[in-house]
Order: C-alpha cells, then structure tokens, then sequence
C-alpha cells in the first residue's frame, strides 16, 4: 500500500509556500501519489487563506484527497481524524508542506507520538520555511522518522 500523503499550509498567505522550489517539490510528490492512487490529505491553517491553485489543480480530481482545516501549528488531530473518517492507512506516511520549523514540525512530532508503528517520511525537497537555509540536524530525531 502507498503512502498516505500529508500537505501542510501550501497557502498563499505564507511567504515559504510561493518559494518555486517549494512549489515545485509538493507538486512532484503530490503527482507521485496520484500515480500511486495514494491518500492525500491538505492540510489548511484556518484564516491564513486558500491553498495554491496549482495545488488544488492537481488533487480535484483524485478520489483519495480531501482538505482540513486546522486552528494552530500542530495539524496532528485533523489529518488523524482524516485518516480514520476516510479510512485511510496509517502505516507510512509522507510529509511535507510549510513552515518546517513550526506547523510541520509540530504535526510531524504530534504524529510520531499518536501512531508508535508508523514509518513517517519527511520529504525535505518538498519543506519550505522563511529560513531558506533551514538546519535539518535539528529535526526531531526518532526512530520511524526518515528525512527523504
């Protein structure tokens, strides 16, 4: 089974999110996952706008995609409650999306610590953050987490 594909905060509101190479990168494994006929869940900050068009574009037709909204960094509860509404699997997921050093940071650690089996990959060429030179040794380090 692919894995389950977790978009974080591609919206236009977040300057890290319109950076091309960010763009690029979510785009790349958001196509992978449709090819693979893999869940994708996006994940949207509340009143922090929509998510790119171009990103939207891609996932409108795929059946295994659906958007939450989330109120905070940490976007751990609404993509677990996606993945059981949907019934999703849980047993690897791909992360990516912005701002690495606070809403997919917290939603990656908050996974790591509500699902004890799964392998989480963190997919970096698909991360963005205002720091551009984002240091990835300070990454949470566990053992089911892959920086990819």
């Amino acid at each position: 089974m692919p894995a389950t594909r977790v978009i974080i905060d591609m919206q236009e509101d977040f300057s890290a999110a319109c950076r091309p190479e960010v763009i690029c990168g979510v785009k790349k494994e958001i196509e992978i996952a449709i090819l693979e006929n893999a869940p994708i869940i996006i994940v949207e900050y509340i009143d922090c706008g929509k998510t790119r068009k171009e990103i939207i574009d891609l996932v409108d037709c795929h059946d295994l995609a659906v958007k939450v909204k989330k109120s905070g960094d940490c976007g751990t509860r609404v993509v677990l409650n996606a993945i059981k509404k949907n019934k999703f699997p849980s047993d690897h997921i791909r992360v990516c999306g912005v701002n690495t050093d606070w809403c997919v940071r917290e939603t990656v650690n908050g996974l790591l610590r509500s699902l004890k089996e799964t392998k989480i990959e963190l997919v970096k060429s698909a991360c963005g953050d205002n720091n551009v030179y984002y240091n990835w040794e300070y990454f949470t380090k566990h053992q089911n987490l892959e920086l990819v």
